[in-house]
């Protein structure tokens, strides 16, 4: 049952990324942004050939490193950053700056997502850290309605592209004035010549993300529930045999009396069922009480 719960919180994260009013470009074939690179020149075409596109973000993802939360002896752990024109944040506008204030152009300056504070307990305002052989201030703390993007840490894009050398994007993300138009804009795009991108609406690509990840989840799970089942089947037929041949004395009175067999069963069975449901009880409200 936990892991059924955090498979279906992880796949909400991932789906309410996605907006039906917005375009996400990436490399042909690429599964992720990770991915997808998307060099300047087709950055430039594709945004010329998406007319009907309003605010445009090109976007520069870094995977990196740093201390976990027990500090700088600790095993590092994998982080996700992204950097971002203002523009970006002008057209994520579910980004909102809790504390603190937006990373400014061209400093390594930082803000990160609300996520990333409660799994690095030692990371606040003000903290800074090292990745890409520089030391980034973190100079605000943000919230994004509840989805995974509040796990990345957010930066200025020139900057990061520069420190990791590299002149390429992985993705364009562009909003349009209705969510009719997301198909004039991809087709569109689709039409450049010796351009190989795969264009889609933000959230049909966050849908099917988000399919992949909670297909291996639920598959472990019924897979591992199965196996968990059988084995409590097995444990309770062998507890309800050990019991039933304790209680041989009992059930031999209760026929002496005139009880028959049909009866005698029924009871045995019911008391089992009794048992097996305060148990199966206890152990989903100990469940709940931990993940919720």
């Amino acid at each position: 049952m936990g892991t059924l719960a955090m498979a279906v919180g992880l796949r909400d994260s991932v789906e309410h990324i996605g907006h039906d009013d917005r375009v996400l470009v990436l490399r042909e074939g690429a599964a992720t942004e990770i991915l997808s690179s998307i060099s300047v020149a087709d950055a430039g075409a594709i945004d010329n050939a998406a007319a009907l596109a309003g605010i445009r973000s090109p976007e520069f993802v870094w995977n990196d490193s740093i201390p976990g939360p027990e500090g700088e002896g600790a095993a590092r752990r994998s982080i996700v950053i992204r950097g971002l024109d203002p523009g970006g944040w002008e057209l994520h506008d579910e980004l909102e700056i809790t504390e603190g204030c937006r990373p400014r152009p061209g400093v390594t300056e930082v803000a990160v997502g609300q996520l990333m504070v409660e799994k690095f307990v030692n990371i606040h305002l003000g903290t800074e850290f090292n990745f890409l052989g520089a030391s980034w201030k973190v100079v605000g703390l943000f919230e994004s309605a509840g989805n995974l993007r509040e796990s990345e840490v957010m930066t200025d894009r020139s900057v990061l592209q520069s420190l990791a050398r590299r002149p390429a994007f992985n993705s364009i993300t562009m909003k349009v004035a209705s969510p009719e138009q997301v198909d004039e804009v991809a087709a569109a795009i689709d039409a450049l010549p010796n351009i190989a991108v795969d264009v889609y609406r933000e959230s049909d690509f966050c849908l099917e993300r988000s399919k992949h990840v909670a297909e291996l989840h639920y598959f472990i799970v019924y897979v591992v529930g199965f196996v968990m089942g059988l084995g409590a089947s097995l444990a309770a037929l062998n507890s309800t045999y050990s019991a039933v041949a304790a209680r041989q004395r009992e059930i031999g009175t209760l026929r002496a009396i005139g009880f028959g067999p049909i009866p005698i069963v029924v009871s045995i069975v019911a008391e089992t069922l009794s048992l097996a449901a305060v148990g199966a009880a206890a152990g989903a409200l100990a469940i709940w009480t931990i993940i919720d």
